[in-house]
């Protein structure tokens, strides 16, 4: 039965499908990263080759509104201490001191950004703040210390900012290291000319 009508119209059958599946292949959608051209010269040849566009980082950035102090940061918004006033008192009772303000000062993004100090007053009555510092990379909250001991800063006198190699400064004290800024250590003199000035 060799050459009948079956085999015959199996052949283009199978033909046809070979087709399609070679045409899908061919000419099918596949999602792709957009891509950047590069031009690699070497020895006065030029080769070309196709890598991915890196992200674009998005900088840190601090809000301030009605609820609270949030942190952006790649897109995400991040809470960090909440405005007393926009909570219930029976709210007020049941909460811890810690996170909730009743005034924020100085917040303030660390050049790298990858850090943001703040200090928050827990009482309208108080004459000192408690100072916060906010690590990006690993969503962590660090109280500010000195020789072990939580440190409270004294509002009259607050001053506060970041160094250009991302040291934080305040009333008089610096940053042991650049990462962990929230450890402090008594300050040598510190000119204005090292200190970044924060808009």
């Amino acid at each position: 039965m060799e050459g009948s009508r079956h085999e015959k119209m199996y052949l283009i059958l199978t033909s046809y499908i070979i087709g399609f599946v070679t045409a899908f292949i061919a000419f099918g959608v596949t999602k792709t990263e957009p891509l950047t051209q590069v031009i690699v010269v070497q020895n006065e040849k030029s080769q070309t080759s196709v890598m991915p566009e890196a992200p674009v980082k998005e900088p840190t950035s601090l809000i301030f509104s009605d609820e609270g102090l949030f942190a952006i940061t790649q897109g995400y918004k991040r809470l960090l201490s909440v405005n007393k006033s926009s909570l219930g008192a029976s709210v007020l009772t049941t909460t811890s001191n810690s996170g909730f303000y009743t005034n924020v000062y100085e917040a303030q993004v660390s050049p790298n950004g990858e850090f943001i100090y703040y200090c928050e007053q827990l009482d309208a009555s108080d004459d000192s703040c408690y100072p916060y510092i906010y690590r990006v990379g690993d969503d962590t909250l660090y109280p500010l210390v000195h020789d072990g001991e939580k440190y409270v800063s004294p509002i009259a006198d607050h001053a506060v900012a970041w160094t250009s190699d991302n040291l934080l400064t305040i009333n008089g004290y610096l940053s042991e290291n650049e990462a962990s800024p929230w450890e402090l250590m008594q300050s040598e003199v510190v000119t204005t000319d090292d200190l970044l000035q924060v808009q």
